[in-house]
């Protein structure tokens, strides 16, 4: 279907809902414009190599700006609080490490959008942009596609393993694909926590979705969850988590809040970031 549809200008995302145990069988879910689904409604057949079609009608997704959450101790930084970029703010969505086990700040890397990385500096700054103090971190990497960005902290800020007002607040892992498969087909929910519109909570519809229409498209590893409030402006770069299954103490990140649209909320995968960079939380 990727093959088929992926290249269509109207097409905003492709994806595939893992069956339910004891319930329904898996689905192909395309969402398409509200100008696209006058045309692809009738040409995407109702069912590809027996799996059922279903073609929804979206408004065109739209990246997260914009936010309202401090954290209290500005030298040690939580997961879900309000930073700022060079062109919007947004969420922080917490400690990261490389491969060397060195923690780093991320956030979506949309929130610097139109600023060229060859060889500028980014600077991600909490709780506000009024001193150099306040400055948290400088721009290591950036994955566009995957529409986030990992940054060395700078002025003696750490990143810290929790999610600010999560319960509980403390991490210590990240789901892998097969852990998030399993959540959605138990019907499981995920969290969200974002400084525009707090924590959220929303069903966990696709765990590999492919995502157009913004950005270095196509994103794949796409999370799909909760609806259209599950998420909003000033919510890019929050933490996607759910608790861990040994140990109901800790949050396991599950990714990272990018977009939403009129249906559902999304980002990309923890699991994604993982095999596509150097990265993990």
């Amino acid at each position: 279907m990727e093959q088929l549809y992926g290249g269509h200008k109207e097409v905003i995302s492709i994806s595939v809902s893992a069956p339910i145990h004891g319930g329904k069988n898996a689905t192909v879910e395309i969402d398409v414009s509200e100008r696209g689904a006058k045309n692809l409604i009738g040409e995407v057949p109702e069912i590809n190599n027996d799996v059922p079609v279903k073609v929804s009608k979206s408004e065109k997704i739209t990246p997260d700006t914009c936010s309202a959450q401090t954290g209290d101790d500005y030298s040690l930084v939580d997961g879900g609080v309000r930073v700022y970029g060079e062109t919007g703010w947004g969420t922080l969505t917490g400690c990261a490490f490389d491969n060397d086990g060195n923690k780093r700040f991320a956030t979506c890397n949309h929130l610097f959008e139109g600023i060229s990385s060859g060889g500028e500096i980014w600077h991600l700054y909490h709780p506000d942009t009024s001193s150099n103090s306040n400055r948290i971190g400088e721009d290591e990497e950036a994955k566009c596609a995957d529409d986030i960005v990992f940054f060395k902290p700078k002025n003696n800020h750490s990143p810290q393993r929790r999610v600010k007002n999560a319960s509980p607040e403390a991490v210590n892992g990240q789901w892998e694909k097969d852990g998030l498969a399993d959540i959605q087909a138990n019907e499981g929910k995920v969290k969200k926590m974002g400084a525009k519109t707090c924590e959220t909570t929303g069903d966990l519809h696709a765990i590999d979705a492919t995502m157009y229409n913004y950005g270095c498209i196509p994103h794949y590893g796409q999370l799909k969850y909760g609806d259209g409030n599950t998420s909003n402006g000033g919510d890019s770069g929050g933490p996607v988590y759910h608790v861990s299954p040994n140990n109901s103490d800790y949050q396991w990140i599950a990714g990272i809040n990018n977009w939403s649209n009129s249906n559902v909320s999304g980002g990309t995968s923890s699991w994604r970031i993982k095999r596509s960079s150097t990265y993990h939380f």
